[in-house]
C-alpha cells in the first residue's frame, strides 16, 4: 500500500533589502490596500459655551466599523462625550468619508452627519475634558483606542466648549470596515 501525501501551502516571505527584516503590514494597513479604510477630518468654529455634535450610523448588513475617534480644541478646553444608541429628530448634513486607497471606488457603509438638533438619550461610553491643543484619547495609537461599533446603531460624538471662549475644534475619525463572517 502506498501513501498519499497532501502538499502543504507555501508562503513566500519578503525581506527588506536594507535590513533583511521580514516585511509585514498590520491589519488596518491591509484594509487600506483592500479599499475598506476611511477617514473624516474637518475643522469647525465653535462659539463659547456652545455644543457641536457628529453622528455615526453603521448599516445593518453584517459590516463592522473599527473606529478611532479624535477631537481637539485650538483655543479653550472642551468636554468631549461619546454616546451609543442616541435618538435624533433632525439629522444634518451627511459628510462623505475619504477612502484611504485613492485607487478604490468602494464607498463607506458608515454614515457621518452633522447634527441640526442635539441628540437625546443613549448610553454614555466616555466623557472627558481636554485643554487647548490636547487631543482626546481616541486620536492616539490605534490598538488601545479602537472601538468596534454596533451595526444599525446611532452614535454621537458631542463637544461642548467649557470656558465661554470662541474656539476651533478639529474632528478626526478613522476606521476600517470588515464584514463579520
Amino acid at each position: 500500500m502506498g501513501r498519499y501525501i497532501t502538499p502543504k501551502p507555501v508562503f513566500v516571505v519578503q525581506n527588506d533589502p536594507t535590513t533583511n527584516a521580514i516585511k509585514t503590514i498590520n491589519y488596518p494597513h491591509a484594509r487600506i490596500h483592500a479599499g475598506y479604510h476611511y477617514f473624516f477630518k474637518r475643522y469647525q468654529p465653535l462659539a463659547g459655551s456652545a455644543t457641536a455634535e457628529l453622528l455615526m450610523r453603521i448599516q445593518n448588513d453584517g459590516t463592522y466599523s473599527h473606529m478611532t475617534l479624535g477631537v481637539e480644541a485650538v483655543v479653550s478646553s472642551i468636554d468631549v462625550s461619546f454616546y451609543e444608541d442616541v435618538t435624533v429628530t433632525t439629522p444634518g448634513t451627511e459628510f462623505i468619508p475619504v477612502n484611504r486607497n485613492r485607487n478604490s471606488s468602494n464607498i463607506a457603509k458608515t454614515e457621518i452627519r452633522a447634527v441640526t438638533s442635539q441628540s437625546t438619550g443613549g448610553v454614555l461610553k466616555f466623557d472627558g475634558i481636554f485643554g487647548a491643543g490636547r487631543k482626546s484619547e481616541g486620536s492616539g495609537g490605534r490598538d488601545g483606542n479602537e472601538i468596534v461599533l454596533l451595526e444599525d446603531t446611532v452614535y454621537s460624538l458631542r463637544v461642548e466648549e467649557t470656558e465661554g471662549v470662541d474656539t476651533i475644534i478639529n474632528w478626526s475619525l478613522d476606521w476600517y470596515e470588515l464584514k463579520n463572517l
